[in-house]
């Protein structure tokens, strides 16, 4: 399964199936838009928990339907929120994108 990180702006009908990463960010983490806390991260256990289910209902390697492209909505990222959002994906995928350079940002390649 590959994953493209698609910012929230860059968003078109064809993105299917969508997590909207975006919008639970700001839900669950309203003091840290696109970033994460220093230091102790708490605030951010429920962000992981509810991007870990939405991965679990589209994808994954053990789920016979799942889809072989996810594209993740993500509000503008700091550094620390990008690598927090692409060690979370790379439990998921050994492929990760940003689909606005459509460049591989992370990839382990298995023997």
């Amino acid at each position: 399964m590959k994953i493209y990180l698609v910012n929230k702006d860059n968003i078109t009908a064809e993105m299917s199936p969508l997590i909207r990463a975006h919008i639970a960010w700001d839900l669950f983490n309203p003091d840290f838009p696109g970033d994460v806390p220093r230091g102790y991260g708490k605030p951010m256990y429920t962000f992981s928990n509810w991007i870990w289910d939405e991965f679990g209902k589209v994808g994954g390697y053990i789920n016979r339907n799942g889809a072989n492209e996810v594209f993740v909505s993500v509000p503008k990222l700091s550094p620390a929120g990008k690598d927090f959002l692409v060690r979370l994906c790379s439990m998921w995928s050994d492929e990760i994108f940003l689909s606005e350079m459509s460049r591989r940002i992370y990839g382990l390649h298995l023997l």
